[in-house]
């Protein structure tokens, strides 16, 4: 569960090398995607995230996650995470406890599928191409870092040519393997209050809190 949260998203288009005509092509559609985002409000979705090392599946967990700014809650069967744009709470049911920890950048990029909004505008390249996904035609961006220092190494994105809503997120960190999230619902104009996205010991009596900051 902790590994797909890390990691976030799937792999391998063999894209060939673009123009540069092309590659503005592939910029003008994420900038478009990050501007529906953005007005998109609140956003709650439905998800299935699986990791993989080479073509071996290694783990899945299917939940939701509410986006409120920098902010989320994922629930799954198993862990829900909290974070409030700094601090994150990992609860496992299974342990009845809670890990509290202030998570690196890179951790937050690997945690919220909906930082490329942000993490498209330094340190890319980008490819454009076309993919059909679910019956829907779609954009689909390839996201190359230029720089050592970014550690999500690889990102594409399935975006739905007919909202720019992202229909499935890839990414990979390093040589660790990739894992990919698939959307299967996509509410906007949510309203939630910050409240959400923070942990609440009056909800869980009995957990243990393990303070790891």
């Amino acid at each position: 569960m902790k590994q797909i949260l890390s990691y976030l998203l799937i792999a391998f288009i063999g894209l060939s090398t673009v123009s540069a005509k092309t590659d503005k092509q592939a910029k003008n559609i994420l900038d478009k995607t990050a501007a529906v985002i953005k007005k998109a409000g609140d956003i709650e979705a439905q998800f299935t995230a699986t990791s993989f090392k080479g073509k071996t599946e290694m783990g899945k967990m299917s939940g939701v996650i509410k986006l409120h700014g920098t902010a989320f809650k994922m629930t799954s069967d198993n862990v829900v995470y909290w974070y409030d744009g700094t601090t994150l709470w990992n609860y496992v049911k299974e342990n009845d406890e809670v890990n509290v920890s202030v998570p690196p950048v890179y951790e937050q990029q690997a945690m919220n599928p909906y930082t490329f909004i942000s993490l498209y505008r330094k340190g890319y390249d980008y490819e454009y191409g076309e993919s059909s996904l679910r019956g829907m035609d779609c954009y689909c961006i390839h996201l190359m870092a230029t720089e050592v220092s970014q550690k999500i190494r690889e990102m594409y994105l399935d975006i739905d040519k007919k909202n720019y809503y992202p229909i499935c997120i890839r990414m990979r960190r390093g040589t660790d393997g990739w894992t990919r999230i698939s959307i299967q619902e996509f509410k906007t104009n949510q309203k939630y209050n910050d409240s959400m996205f923070k942990f609440d010991k009056k909800e869980y009596p009995s957990a243990e809190i393990i303070d790891l900051r």
